[in-house]
């Protein structure tokens, strides 16, 4: 039967094979907001420690009309628990801690270390062939030049699935 889907831009895909069984526009680069969320997990598994200990800054805290975990300077979480405020409220402001705290490298600068786990996000989706994918910010929050396409977050997120604690 014919697909009952609205949407402008879609994929329906088999997790396990990648077969494609239907698309719309799926090639489309178009801002992606929280999705990002989904590379900036599996980036964070890859490089960190789920029981490491990141200490909030200033940097990290965002302003209330962002979605947010909720916290303030100077707290002191788990990378599991900040991936759980990413993931689960949407957090903003959990994504740039985790960012800032893995990406850095002494004598940093909190945007640097933000910038180059940013880097590192995009050099996996280069190496993986996903060429409708580039982000500008861990967290999604609009910005120009930040964008996928329906595909490349499915590919990406049959790739997220391996990991049983995403």
């Amino acid at each position: 039967p014919e697909l009952q889907i609205n949407s402008k831009r879609y994929i329906v895909i088999d997790a396990d094979t990648g077969e494609i069984f239907a698309q719309r526009g799926a090639h489309d680069k178009v801002a992606i907001a929280s999705l990002t969320k989904i590379y900036t997990a599996i980036e964070a598994l890859e490089r960190g420690d789920l029981n490491q200990e990141i200490t909030t800054k200033p940097s990290d805290v965002f302003d209330p009309s962002s979605t947010l975990m909720g916290f303030g300077p100077g707290e002191t979480f788990t990378l599991r628990d900040l991936l759980y405020g990413m993931m689960l409220p949407s957090g903003n402001d959990a994504a740039h801690a985790i960012a800032r705290a893995l990406g850095y490298q002494e004598g940093d600068t909190d945007q640097e270390a933000v910038d180059r786990f940013v880097g590192w996000m995009n050099e996996r989706i280069q190496r993986m062939g996903l060429t409708e994918t580039h982000l500008v910010r861990p967290d999604g929050w609009g910005v120009a030049g930040h964008y996928s396409s329906a595909h490349d977050l499915a590919a990406f997120t049959r790739y997220a699935l391996r990991y049983p604690t995403f």
